[in-house]
């Protein structure tokens, strides 16, 4: 599938990133010097039908993203630069382009403790700023984070892809629109209770808040790991490793898992008090986005 007529004439495309059924992400740079984006950006496009020019449900997820993430204002947060609707051939968004995600950050090299950490301060403070106005992300995962470095050679994190995001407090939008998107999303993020009760077809707040924040745990863990918690289209309460890490704790983890991260003892020790805090089978004993912040292991 090739970007639309309209985008291949406004944008040089410089790479292709990823190409599905009807959604193609590129680094693209604007042809036309007078719309000031000399630098190359991120556009994300949803090709419309050839026979009748009709937008898929890709789009509304598209607009949906903009409607979110254009209103917000965090600096760990990715904000659209534009937005582009219903013009003949599809829908597209632009982003500033990053560096790389967050999954090529840290799983094709072993990473420092430093940047784990600032990672975690700024997941957490980024989901804590969502939940604090009622908005679940709802599909937090590492490809999803996107990683920028600064003037000064240090990486800082964004938080990124808010096409699932809704207010929690929209309980019509939650029970109708969006419970059938949920098949559309990386299942091994997936939370136990989030699992559960997707065929009930009935989200609580909490659920949806405190899945984004076992999401941001299943990312640490492979972090730390350099692997999944579960089997690829596994949910993770399925996983035989994470009824283990349920049932005994730090202490499977000590003996069954290794990590390759430079990490001192007592770090290590408060690092998986954290992990299995944010991975908690029951939503009402899972860690919040403000009390990560509060732990000893990002104060340490």
């Amino acid at each position: 599938m090739k970007h639309s007529k309209l985008v291949q004439e406004k944008y040089e495309i410089i790479n292709q990133i990823s190409n599905d059924a009807r959604t193609i992400l590129s680094v693209v740079k604007c042809i036309d010097e007078s719309e000031k984006l000399s630098e190359n950006i991120v556009l994300k496009e949803c090709v419309h039908s050839i026979v009748d020019n009709k937008c898929f449900s890709a789009c509304s997820q598209l607009h949906n993203e903009f409607k979110i993430a254009s209103q917000l204002d965090h600096p760990n947060i990715t904000r659209p630069i534009d937005i582009q609707q219903y013009y003949k051939g599809g829908c597209m968004i632009l982003f500033p382009q990053a560096n790389c995600d967050g999954f090529d950050l840290f799983t094709k090299s072993v990473p420092q403790i430093d940047i784990i950490k600032n990672y975690l301060r700024s997941m957490a403070s980024a989901l804590a700023y969502l939940h604090k106005m009622d908005i679940a992300h709802n599909d937090f995962k590492l490809e999803n984070v996107l990683c920028f470095k600064n003037e000064n050679g240090e990486i800082e994190f964004q938080l990124s892809d808010f096409g699932f995001s809704y207010s929690t407090q929209n309980k019509q939008e939650q029970n109708s629109n969006r419970i059938k998107e949920w098949d559309f999303r990386a299942t091994q993020y997936f939370s136990p209770s989030i699992y559960s009760q997707i065929s009930k077809k009935e989200f609580t707040e909490n659920c949806e808040k405190q899945g984004d924040i076992f999401s941001l745990g299943y990312s640490f863990f492979i972090v730390l790991f350099q692997r999944r918690l579960s089997l690829k289209h596994e949910f993770t309460s399925d996983s035989p490793i994470y009824k283990n890490i349920i049932k005994f704790g730090k202490s499977f983890i000590q003996q069954k898992l290794k990590t390759s991260v430079q990490i001192t003892q007592e770090d290590y020790d408060l690092c998986l008090d954290l992990l299995i805090k944010m991975l908690k089978k029951e939503d009402s004993e899972r860690i919040t986005a403000l009390e990560i912040l509060e732990h000893p292991f990002l104060k340490n």
